[in-house]
């Protein structure tokens, strides 16, 4: 199928470049701003880094397409030069160093030269070097150890630390500009390089062994705050604190403050923090001001029944953004507690909104049902991602709502054909988001693991429901699946499907559901604990709660909403559990696994196909081989994305099966 009118392929989709971070100047008279693309040949994602000129309304390359570039785009104070990190390759191995560009030569150059490569950086105030982060040098230690007797870890013992360092700004261009440019049979050290092996970088915690999550500079250059915990898990996250350096001092500040979550904001006179307290994943966060003065905390008052995200503090308040169901809006909290509405329009999604240090100016993303996602300076769109668009026959996608059983009333997408035909019922696909806190939203191809727009065009429609414990619908309905996962988000599934019949739009007898992540763990659930579907994928899904918290790297996560361990409360852990059901299990279902997934262990995979294997109901499983919790490669997803295709095709229209044993394109 070509030329005007046709729908996208599924390469097509995954080919789409996309606008992602980006930043304004002091003035708001630049933007950087990245650009991620596929490059099929090497199989992986490029970025670029471009300039935006909101005075001459030009656009200019500054990073091409390369593996290399890693992104964190950031000016300095002073709007001279831009900040962002490569990976640059030594021997064997790559490491992530700092690179400046200066804007008006646009000229780059490498500042960082460390030796395991740089984490985090941000500026300092006065634009003169970096505050940076690095893995600790310590887990040499390890390294050695490894060589010697093979690898090996002490579990929670063996903790990666952060090290803080100064990196001079001055001091690092000139060794790019001069020894590091020779070849290195001629690069001499210094006694000071000897000395000191961070140099050129000064390293700040000699003493503090944690890991550094999050780094924010004050705007008088004295202090840095820092949210740190034990390690970088996500189990130590729940252990998070926040420490205050003082850089002329050299003095370290360790705060409690109870409830503690992190997102950290100087105000504009250094004399406040902004953060956030939240007592649990499953409630609303709130914002408080901490005194650096006189160390009291207070609690900022909002009527936003949702959880809320401080993006900045600038002179005129706090910005700020929350979801409301499938929009986003931002805010201006000014210092009398007054909101000032940035943009809220409903069905327009905004995203990385961010001011010039005036406040006269501002950037955001945004995408609505028409668009892809677009950069805007000024509420003035100024990239034109959304031109593929033209000519292409996409899905109608429309929010409907039904009641559920248990009186909640359940929102989502239903993606129809173009010509959708009211006299005529559809086979229907149910596409079930992760998180659970996650969202489905109307806009084009906005699902990069399954393929609705392909999906459409084979002749099914689509519901995407956000269950219970989506967010943007408040905490009451997100904390409504608490002690019963599973149940009560199978019961909005199958209620939405109902409506969807009892409404005309579709043939009962041709239902199918897939869902990665939380949305697998409601897929397995729907495999084991009902007969209503023709076919069933899980993705990356859960089968048993109680392998799952004895293996996973969140085990926080059944606590928060189960409301105990397995060992404490069997009961619910098998109330809730897909593997609890398995003996009326009766639906072909193919079962899609990363090898080397943290979040939710392979274990959970080789469980529920085992039983389905053992009850020979011929279950399929792809395990696709040292992927983590999701696919971060064009093929994997599109093997992803075809499998499923024709799997459904094959169970719900009766298409041959052979297309879903993927084979070497000729």
């Amino acid at each position: 199928m070509k030329g005007k009118g046709r729908n996208f392929s599924i390469e097509e989709m995954i080919s789409l470049s996309s606008i992602s971070e980006s930043a304004i100047n002091y003035d708001g008279s630049k933007v950087v701003y990245e650009v991620t693309s596929t490059d099929w040949h090497e199989n992986q994602f490029v970025k670029e880094l471009w300039l935006y000129d909101t005075k001459d309304k030009r656009h200019f390359l500054l990073v091409g397409k390369s593996e290399a570039y890693v992104g964190s785009p950031k000016w300095s104070p002073d709007g001279k030069r831009i900040a962002f990190i490569l990976n640059v390759k030594d021997k064997k191995e790559a490491h992530h160093q700092l690179f400046i560009c200066e804007v008006e030569s646009r000229e780059n150059y490498q500042v960082s030269h460390h030796e395991k490569g740089l984490e985090k950086y941000v500026w300092s105030s006065d634009s003169k070097g970096f505050y940076c982060t690095a893995k600790s040098l310590d887990s040499k230690i390890k390294e050695d150890r490894d060589l010697q007797y093979g690898k090996f870890t002490y579990i929670d013992e063996d903790r990666v630390n952060s090290n803080l360092f100064y990196l001079d700004l001055e001091l690092g261009l000139s060794i790019s500009k001069s020894r590091y440019q020779l070849p290195k049979d001629l690069v001499k050290k210094s006694k000071k390089d000897k000395d000191n092996k961070f140099y050129p970088a000064v390293l700040l915690n000699k003493e503090q062994k944690f890991y550094i999550h999050q780094m924010t500079i004050s705007p008088d250059n004295k202090k840095l705050a820092l949210v740190t915990a034990p390690s970088p898990t996500m189990e130590d996250y729940d252990d998070i604190g926040l420490y205050l350096y003082e850089i002329e001092s050299k003095n370290w500040e360790s705060i409690t403050i109870d409830d503690f979550a992190g997102n950290v904001h100087f105000s504009p006179d250094s004399s406040q923090l902004c953060m956030s307290i939240q007592d649990s994943w499953l409630k609303n966060n709130q914002l408080a001001l901490y005194d650096l003065k006189n160390g009291k905390l207070r609690k900022v008052p909002l009527s936003i029944d949702e959880v809320v995200y401080v993006t900045q503090w600038i002179d005129k308040g706090i910005i700020f953004s929350h979801l409301d169901k499938t929009s986003s809006k931002y805010y201006l909290l000014d210092e009398h507690f007054e909101l000032k509405v940035i943009l809220e329009e409903n069905g327009v999604y905004y995203h990385n909104v961010h001011f010039s240090h005036n406040g006269e100016n501002f950037i955001h993303l945004e995408r609505n049902e028409k668009t892809l996602l677009e950069l805007y300076v000024n509420k003035n769109r100024v990239s034109n991602q959304s031109l593929v668009l033209k000519g292409r026959e996409l899905p109608e996608k429309k929010m409907i709502q039904w009641m559920n059983k248990d009186g909640y009333e359940i929102e989502g997408v239903l993606s129809l054909p173009k010509d959708y035909d009211e006299e005529k019922r559809y086979p229907l696909l149910v596409i079930i988001h992760g998180g659970p806190t996650g969202i489905s939203f109307p806009f084009p191809l906005g699902n990069r693991l399954y393929p609705i727009e392909t999906f459409v065009e084979k002749g099914f429609i689509i519901l995407e429901p956000n269950y219970r414990g989506s967010a943007g619908y408040g905490e009451k309905f997100r904390s409504s699946n608490y002690k019963n996962l599973g149940v009560g988000d199978y019961e909005d599934v199958i209620s939405g499907v109902d409506y969807l019949i009892n409404q005309g739009y579709a043939n009962k007898d041709q239902v199918g559901v897939m869902g990665w992540s939380q949305g697998g763990y409601i897929s397995a659930y729907c495999t084991t604990f009902s007969d209503r579907f023709k076919a069933i994928s899980v993705g990356a899904g859960i089968s048993n709660w109680e392998t799952y918290y004895f293996n996973t790297d969140i085990p926080k996560f059944t606590k928060e909403y189960l409301g105990d361990v397995p060992f404490r409360d069997k009961a619910i852990y098998e109330k809730t559990s897909p593997m609890t059901h398995i003996n009326k299990a009766k639906t072909p279902t193919l079962i899609q696994h990363g090898s080397a997934d943290q979040r939710v262990p392979v274990a959970n995979a080789h469980e529920l196909y085992r039983a389905l294997k053992e009850l020979k109901l011929e279950p399929k499983m792809v395990i696709y081989e040292n992927m983590d919790h999701g696919p971060s490669t064009p093929g994997l997803i599109r093997a992803i994305n075809r499998q499923n295709l024709n799997w459904f095709c094959h169970h719900l229209l009766g298409e041959p099966l052979e297309a879903y044993y993927l084979k070497k394109e000729k």
